[in-house]
């Protein structure tokens, strides 16, 4: 105490001749390093002074030699509960270097093996053990501690936009930890000396790994700086990489969830799972490849940090089965659930290869549709259980720790078949050679023969659908559109007399039902009542312009699917007066017919391309919030958007609207109209009046007009409809 006390210049003491003597530093003593080692040294010392003494032989031999613990073959809940009583006992911080002597001097021997196929290393299961880690000291020892939070154990890796930190370096160091973590995955064991990391390093990505690239001077701080990637086992010249417990569970979670979502009964029996994976992981088995010993272990690891992706069972014969929870969705959430599909489709098919980084789809998804990806709204809680509902659309792919999403092989085949049609009918025909090709250029798809799985022009062929024909011309095999394929086409001009006549179609018959159409008698009767004007309907109904929208079968008229849309889109815009914005079409249109709108039903790739093949009816207008109104063809004489009325039992516009459809000249001039327009009026009107609800008198309909008026405004604010 003497020899402390005269060190005036670092330690101020009291007097040494009272009973207790007292020493703290010096305020604003800075030691210089050779000091600062001899305190750590002090603070932090390499062996446990209790079981493992100065003078001992074991003392000796750990200190002449680099730390390596032995492998070991434990259950994990056991040698947990014994290693919590362990650091209790040394309170709560204990050398790593001397945990072996200190378990068979307290608890007992350890149950080591040198069997690799089995056994795993003393220290890797330390940090296996909740609420317990190793801790690499400034002093440059390893010590066993209490975990700070064991809340966020299986907690995924902060991400550079989470935690405010965007610069390269972080993000090349998250990129650095990515790639070691698929190199340990390909290693026996997942163990790697760190010797031979940078050899096999370039190897295996076919570049230099240098420690400078990323910031570090030396390869030891550069995986130091990457922690949640890779773990480092030992010390000196004997250190070995592997994966962290984290990683281990996550890759075990990950393989168990494409088990079980193949498998019929989307569960399995515990002891099964390794026959069941072999398989699928193309090796053999071990449990010890994930960092524990038992496959009970593994199952209770990957329970605790998935609850609500796995569920355990045990049967009458105590055996344990785990598997996926089943979720029970309403049928509203169904519809929406399918919808969905057809959007992601429709966001991914612009990407190339039509697969986009996971953590991008929600910004892109607002951006693309103008509102959030609620995944509430689809009877879901996590938007990974979205995606795995449309696993026939989109697929989850995890790459180096990143997820991508990608659309499924036939998803893929559909949007090269949209954008084959799509070019067909800006051009005539297309070499078959180079239809792909030709695709990329024209922007409409960025799908290689990779990503549709072609090797030669003749699997292109036979990937193509109906819609597209190959012929041979001139020895040289032409792609070009199918007879059949009449929309998504460049459609012939419609004649002026064409147009009027889709006119009285569409809002004079009813198309719900089975889509026949009258007579073309009675549709030239109805042309020269409703526009004065004789029409030769026969050789009008074999012009191009309307074969898109009329077949003529065994003698019959028939509406095609398009007639049929056409005059849906066209109540739908009455009905929201005449406004409708273009992202909430599906919506709409669902709430309305209880169906959803498939642009590619019609061959369409999306809907722009299928309101294209309306634009004689409707058009699209605005550049940031577009929105679809009717043209002014069809705005005369039709009725009011906010009196329309339909009946939806008859599919047919009811009397109400058919007085509004009254010209207006007719209703500001007291009722009088021309003899035509009053003998159309009154067909009309006879025609769709209910027998229950005859049409107003034509000298009252002034001050009934009025009222009716109101109520339909009263009831047409509410909108946009909440779905």
């Amino acid at each position: 105490m003497d020899d402390v006390l005269e060190t005036k210049d670092v330690v101020i003491g009291s007097n040494p001749q009272t009973v207790a003597t007292y020493v703290r530093l010096r305020p604003g003593f800075v030691p210089d390093e050779q000091l600062q080692m001899q305190l750590n040294q002090l603070l932090d010392p390499a062996f446990c002074e209790l079981h493992v003494p100065r003078d001992s032989r074991t003392r000796k031999m750990l200190e002449d030699d680099d730390l390596q613990l032995p492998l070991v073959y434990m259950e994990l809940g056991v040698f947990g509960v014994n290693l919590l009583r362990l650091l209790e006992l040394h309170r709560d911080m204990m050398p790593l270097a001397s945990l072996e002597c200190c378990y068979n001097n307290v608890i007992g021997p350890l149950k080591k093996t040198d069997d690799e196929n089995i056994g795993v290393p003393l220290e890797h299961l330390v940090t296996c053990v909740t609420g317990i880690e190793v801790v690499l000291r400034p002093s440059g020892v390893k010590m066993i501690v209490r975990s700070s939070s064991d809340a966020v154990r299986f907690s995924s890796p902060i991400s550079p936009s989470e935690s405010g930190e965007t610069s390269p370096s972080r993000q090349s160091l998250n990129q650095f930890g990515r790639e070691v973590v698929e190199l340990l995955k390909n290693q026996p064991f997942c163990r790697l000396p760190q010797s031979q990391f940078v050899s096999a390093y370039h190897q295996m990505f076919n570049k230099q790994c240098r420690s400078a690239d990323y910031g570090h001077s030396r390869l030891a701080d550069l995986l130091q700086a990457v922690p949640q990637f890779v773990q480092i086992l030992g010390s000196g010249t004997r250190r070995v990489l592997t994966l962290p417990h984290r990683q281990q569970v996550k890759r075990f979670s990950n393989e168990l969830l494409k088990l079980l979502k193949a498998s019929p009964e989307k569960e399995i029996a515990v002891s099964q799972i390794g026959a069941a994976l072999e398989p699928l992981i193309h090796r053999a088995f071990r449990v010890a490849d994930y960092g524990v010993c038992l496959l009970s272990d593994l199952v209770n690891e990957v329970l605790m940090a998935n609850t609500s992706h796995f569920v355990a069972r045990d049967d009458n014969e105590g055996r344990r089965f785990i598997g996926l929870p089943k979720i029970v969705q309403s049928e509203e959430e169904k519809q929406r659930t399918r919808q969905f599909a057809l959007e992601v489709v429709e966001l991914l098919r612009g990407y190339p290869h039509c697969r986009m980084d996971f953590n991008k789809f929600i910004p892109s998804y607002h951006h693309r549709f103008k509102r959030q990806c609620c995944v509430a709204h689809y009877g879901f809680s996590k938007l990974m259980d979205l995606f795995e509902a449309i696993d026939d659309t989109v697929e989850v792919q995890d790459e180096s720790a990143a997820r991508f999403l990608q659309l499924t092989l036939p998803r893929r085949i559909e949007v090269l078949n949209n954008a084959a049609c799509q070019l067909l009918a800006r051009r005539a025909a297309t070499p078959i050679s180079q239809l792909l090709s030709a695709v990329q250029s024209a922007g409409l798809c960025a799908l290689s023969a990779e990503d549709v799985a072609l090797t030669d022009d003749r699997e292109l062929e036979r990937v193509l659908d109906h819609r597209v024909q190959v012929v041979m011309v001139n020895g040289e095999r032409i792609a070009q559109l199918g007879e059949e394929m009449l929309v998504g086409a460049v459609r012939t001009p419609l004649l002026p007399d064409a147009l009027k006549l889709l006119k009285i179609i569409i809002q004079n018959t009813d198309l719900s039902a089975a889509g026949s159409l009258p007579s073309p008698n009675e549709m030239t009767s109805a042309f020269e009542e409703r526009f004065g004007d004789a029409l030769e309907v026969t050789s009008l109904l074999l012009h191009p312009s309307l074969r898109p929208f009329i077949a003529i079968e065994a003698g019959s008229l028939i509406a095609r699917p398009l007639l049929k849309l056409a005059q849906e889109m066209y109540h739908l815009l009455l009905h929201y007066q005449n406004k409708m914005p273009l992202d909430q079409v599906y919506a709409l249109y669902r709430n309305e017919y209880g169906r959803d709108l498939d642009p590619s039903r019609f061959h369409c790739a999306n809907l722009e391309n299928l309101l294209e093949q309306l634009d004689f009816m409707a058009t699209v207008k605005g550049k940031h919030a577009q929105v679809m109104l009717l043209n002014n063809a069809f705005l005369t004489d039709s009725p009011s958007p906010m009196r329309m009325r339909r009946d939806w039992t008859q599919g047919m516009p009811s009397w109400r609207m058919m007085k509004m459809a009254m010209p207006e000249r007719a209703r500001s001039h007291g009722g009088s109209s021309s003899p035509a327009e009053s003998q159309s009026m009154t067909m009309l009107g006879a025609q769709c009046s209910s027998p229950l609800q005859p049409p107003f008198p034509a000298d009252k309909s002034s001050s009934k007009m009025h009222r009716h008026d109101k109520a339909d405004r009263a009831d047409s604010s509410r909108w946009p409809p909440r779905f």
